[in-house]
């Protein structure tokens, strides 16, 4: 018995497929990062929380943008957020500093307030604290504490009901 698949016509239409999607020999292949017609990369990022929109800048390659983004999403929202590299790419101070006064200024602070004070400076290596843990250690305490207070209402109404 003898089989033949018919291959050519499931390829061609997985190629067109994926010619469609991209744009050229440089796809972008990082979060937060564009290429502009120029050729030049830019990279910005959202908050969508705050609702503002960081422009961090022009950039020669895409792995200069794609680092700028990773740095900014670290100080937007800690450091287990999404990032376009696996590993810690070393930090850069300048870059770091200016994306802090980026954000110091959309939320209309002077530069060099606040968020330099919220956020460690990249050279201390201190790690960011996360509100999540904090957040967990709340809802244990609190249901412990309702757990309390359910049982010393429980024994208060059986003495009320008793006597």
């Amino acid at each position: 018995m003898e089989l033949h698949f018919h291959t050519t016509s499931a390829n061609n239409n997985h190629h067109t497929t994926c010619k469609s999607r991209t744009r050229g020999p440089n796809r972008n292949k990082f979060v937060g990062v564009r290429q502009r017609p120029s050729g030049k990369w830019v990279a910005e990022i959202k908050n969508t929380t705050q609702k503002i929109r960081m422009w961090l800048g022009t950039f020669d390659t895409a792995e200069e943008a794609a680092q700028a983004y990773d740095e900014a999403a670290c100080l937007l929202r800690g450091s287990n957020t999404r990032t376009n590299f696996l590993n810690n790419v070393p930090c850069n101070p300048a870059l770091s500093l200016k994306i802090r006064n980026l954000l110091n200024q959309k939320r209309g602070l002077k530069k060099g307030t606040l968020l330099v004070k919220m956020f460690p400076q990249p050279s201390q290596n201190v790690p960011i604290k996360r509100p999540v843990k904090r957040l967990f250690l709340l809802v244990v305490v609190s249901k412990v504490v309702l757990l309390v207070a359910v049982l010393a209402a429980t024994k208060w109404m059986a003495l009320l009901f008793l006597a």
